[in-house]
């Protein structure tokens, strides 16, 4: 189904050097099916805007006789007009008007534009089988108030005559693609109308277009002018709503369990870690070591590892060893955790869950430590936990040592008197 069409052919005529007015023929047509073929009195054209009846906001239109197009026909009648071919010279197309009564030679009325409601997605071509095929079409804007466009064909557009012979002497009509051009092109139909166009349900917008042709056969008619308007309504249809947001639902924290139908969270992210040696930076941890190979923890005679029996000409490994120290209760000054025994192969202190250092070497006096400075603290218990990783020849498993010490307000004092 496409828009109700409207149909107004005007008549000029000229001769060379003599300008004079013989009248005019103004007659609308109401059409359905986009072919025109009223009987007109002296030369005229049939203007035809074709948009489809329903279109919906951010739709783009097919070039072509399922979405827009303009066609222009010879509709010429009588006789020293019906055998005659006519060139066209100028065509005028405007995409949306907010009125449909008024408008002239593609004009909107005044107080009645709306443009941008329907604009031209494309430049167009000549349609095949039609008497401006190959031809194409370039689509000026005029930047006027009502968003009109200046159609310019690059070539020449010729439309052959109505009739075969005069057809008071029996002249039969002409096939109607030998003198229709039909010009396809893209469209989009970008808002919602301003202006109603039409009283009719829903919100309508009114096209049109005009065209200009003058007479090219040899004779008293050659040079004389025709023209026509044609205007087409068409209903804009605002577009869906989008369809709403999935909606996620809550998940249950680590470690569950998820109720039936539920799951768990994801779980978070660790905080990036500073590689070791470190320091990490204030609020940061140490990222914990990387294995250390066999090669790497070499280190006295041969031996059999736990439980053995050694081999011939060797011993028994020694087992690992470990044992923590540091202060306890309240601690109000530095001190150190220290880790002290055999076999051990490093040691990773964590302070209140974080690492803040890792020892692959005793000092001198054999301690594997960690400087705790209390003062930096917060007040309240903390927790130091030193893993301890032993040599493999050891046959003995990682352990973890730990101390707890507090950092406690500083007790109140009385005041002194003297006297």
């Amino acid at each position: 189904m496409f828009a109700a069409r409207h149909l107004t052919r005007h008549v000029h005529r000229r001769r060379p050097a003599i300008l004079r007015s013989t009248g005019m023929v103004v007659c609308a047509v109401f059409l359905t099916g986009g072919v025109v073929a009223p009987a007109w009195a002296g030369p005229g054209l049939g203007v035809t805007v074709n948009t489809p009846a329903n279109v919906t906001v951010g739709q783009v239109l097919p070039a072509g006789p399922d979405g827009t197009f303009l066609s222009i026909t010879n509709l010429a009648t009588d006789d020293g007009f019906d055998t005659d071919t006519y060139q066209v010279d100028a065509i005028t197309f405007l995409p949306s008007c907010g009125q449909l009564a008024g408008i002239v030679n593609a004009s909107c009325p005044v107080g009645a534009a709306d443009p941008d409601v329907i604009r031209p997605a494309s430049n167009g071509a000549g349609r095949a089988g039609t008497a401006c095929a190959g031809v194409s079409f370039t689509f000026n804007p005029l930047n006027d108030a009502s968003g009109r466009y200046s159609v310019s064909a690059n070539g020449v557009v010729g439309l052959g005559p109505h009739f075969t012979a005069p057809e008071s002497a029996g002249g039969v009509e002409t096939a109607l693609n030998s003198r229709r051009c039909a010009i396809d092109f893209q469209s989009t139909v970008m808002r919602m109308p301003t202006l109603d166009s039409r009283p009719d349900a829903g919100a309508q917008t009114t096209q049109a277009a005009s065209a200009s042709a003058h007479d090219t056969t040899t004779g008293t008619r050659f040079n004389e002018l025709a023209s026509g308007a044609g205007t087409v309504s068409t209903t804009i249809v605002a577009p869906p709503p989008p369809p709403p947001a999935a909606v996620t639902p809550p998940c249950t924290p680590p470690p569950g369990p998820a109720p039936e139908g539920g799951s768990l969270c994801a779980p978070a992210e660790a905080p990036p870690c500073t590689p070791m040696p470190g320091p990490a930076p204030p609020g940061g941890t140490l990222c914990a070591p990387a294995p250390i190979p066999l090669a790497a923890q070499a280190g006295g005679p041969d031996c059999t590892p736990p439980p053995g029996p050694a081999a011939a000409g060797t011993e028994l490994c020694e087992s690992g060893t470990a044992a923590i120290r540091g202060k306890t209760g309240c601690a109000g000054s530095s001190f150190k955790v220290t880790v002290r025994g055999k076999q051990i192969l490093r040691v990773v202190f964590r302070l209140d869950g974080r690492v803040k250092r890792t020892v692959t070497k005793p000092d001198a006096q054999g301690l594997w430590s960690l400087p705790i400075n209390p003062r930096t603290m917060s007040r309240g218990v903390h927790r130091v936990a030193a893993t301890t990783t032993f040599r493999a020849r050891s046959a003995t498993k990682p352990r973890t040592l730990r101390v707890t010490f507090s950092r406690c307000a500083r007790a109140a004092s009385g005041p002194r008197f003297t006297g």
